[in-house]
């Protein structure tokens, strides 16, 4: 069963990865004896994390409260806003009649619109926050590069979006409800294009098909509200008022339905993606590899082996899950044959080595500065071996006058820059093991 999420715990994890990018951490932490799959890696270390810094967890409570106390105050600014808007537009000043297009069109066309423009934009562009998302992202999730909880905040803030729309729509309901129970509301209709009172009475059926039809106006009542401005007229009051239950009735089936139908669905996406979050980032991928791997040395040098504590941007080496395909240079083979070297990596490390395999032993001398070509190759490298496969970089020192072992462990300083440099290339599967055959 995968491993479910809280947004709080997903904004915890990208706040804790963030912190030790650039410091030294042991990843060891107590895994499951069956091998564990990502997320529940990171999660049984974020778990355990939790117990040496705190703060983190401080932190992503904040945010997960200023989301909340923001959707509070959205939600009751637009039912104010709705409240107040439906007031004034009941509200005429230049006729007895108030129009039922500027109702349709301001309190629910305006809104479908813009919820149009919503699909069409996530269909076309496939953004993955809007910007007016973005705007509402918490300051903290905002400095990290790639957060991996950024899919999760985008569907919490479009539960916000629509919260607020759903509180909008029913102050536009309340309003109009207790309006037409305490006032004697009067609706008609008017336009100077040259539109016949048939074509009105069928596009009201046209939007009442979702009810049945039922609350609109007859055509007599339509032809007795219809306003000319130019004449004075006397309207029945039973024409006039037979609007407001189609008005009604268009507020909660074009207004408030689509908004909860929004929020249903912005919730089941927020459900899934906390259900199996999507922990694809290189930086989580590495953790992984260090969670879930035992550090790679060379047996007759354990202590100096490859170090456990290493930062998120920098290589360290990590035991292969499958055989290598070893890979040497000339100069280096002219010292040390390839079968010798396959016989002394084999006898003193784990690692098992395939002319045929997908992963890769790159030898190379680290005495030499890593430079912009070397990164390159092993871009290249990357696409030719696939992005899961093992390429460990094998990496020798000066050369030595001992015929049995021509090379020197590499100096600490040059194994450091080395690090730090294919650190740049923040490829998960990129390991580097030091020589240290004595």
């Amino acid at each position: 069963m995968a491993q479910k999420w809280t947004l709080a715990e997903l904004t915890e994890l990208d706040i804790r990865m963030q912190k030790r990018i650039n410091s030294d951490v042991e990843f060891l932490c107590d895994l499951p004896d069956s091998p564990p799959t990502k997320s529940e890696a990171l999660y049984a270390w974020l778990k355990q994390d939790q117990k040496k810094d705190p703060e983190a967890s401080r932190l992503a409570a904040l945010a997960i409260h200023s989301i909340t106390l923001l959707t509070l105050s959205l939600c009751i600014f637009s039912f104010l806003a709705g409240l107040s808007a439906t007031a004034t537009l009941l509200r005429s000043h230049e006729s007895p009649l108030m129009n039922v297009s500027s109702y349709l069109g301001v309190l629910i066309g305006f809104q479908l619109v813009m919820i149009v423009l919503l699909g069409v934009s996530s269909l076309f562009f496939r953004k993955q926050l809007s910007n007016a998302q973005r705007v509402l992202l918490p300051r903290l999730i905002k400095e990290i590069p790639s957060p991996l909880s950024i899919r999760a905040w985008g569907c919490r803030i479009f539960k916000t979006f629509q919260a607020s729309g759903i509180a909008f729509n029913l102050g536009v309901l309340l309003m109009t409800f207790g309006k037409g129970l305490t006032h004697d509301l009067a609706f008609g209709w008017a336009t100077t294009l040259n539109v016949s009172v048939d074509r009105i009475y069928h596009i009201a059926q046209c939007l009442a098909l979702p009810w049945g039809q039922h609350f609109v106006p007859s055509l007599e009542q339509m032809s007795q509200s219809r306003i000319f401005s130019s004449e004075v007229m006397i309207y029945q009051r039973e024409a006039t008022a037979a609007w407001w239950p189609f008005l009604l009735m268009c507020a909660l089936v074009y207004g408030l339905l689509p908004r909860v139908g929004l929020a249903l669905w912005g919730q089941f996406q927020y459900a899934r993606i906390l259900r199996n979050p999507k922990l694809d980032s290189p930086d989580s991928e590495r953790l992984y590899v260090a969670l879930t791997r035992k550090p790679l040395s060379f047996s007759s040098d354990q202590k100096t082996g490859a170090p456990k504590n290493t930062s998120l941007k920098e290589v360290s080496s990590f035991s292969p899950q499958a055989p290598l395909q070893l890979e040497l240079p000339q100069e280096v083979a002219s010292l040390l044959s390839k079968e010798a070297f396959s016989t002394l990596i084999q006898a003193h490390t784990d690692i098992k080595l395939d002319p045929l395999a997908t992963g890769l032993l790159k030898v190379m001398e680290l005495w030499q500065p890593p430079l912009e070509e070397t990164l390159r190759e092993l871009r290249k490298l990357r696409s030719q071996r696939g992005e899961n496969a093992d390429i460990l970089i094998l990496g020798l020192g000066l050369p030595s006058s001992d015929p049995q072992n021509p090379f020197l462990p590499p100096d600490p300083a040059d194994l450091k820059i080395w690090q730090k440099r294919l650190g740049e290339l923040n490829d998960p599967h990129l390991g580097l093991i030091p020589w240290r055959v004595s």
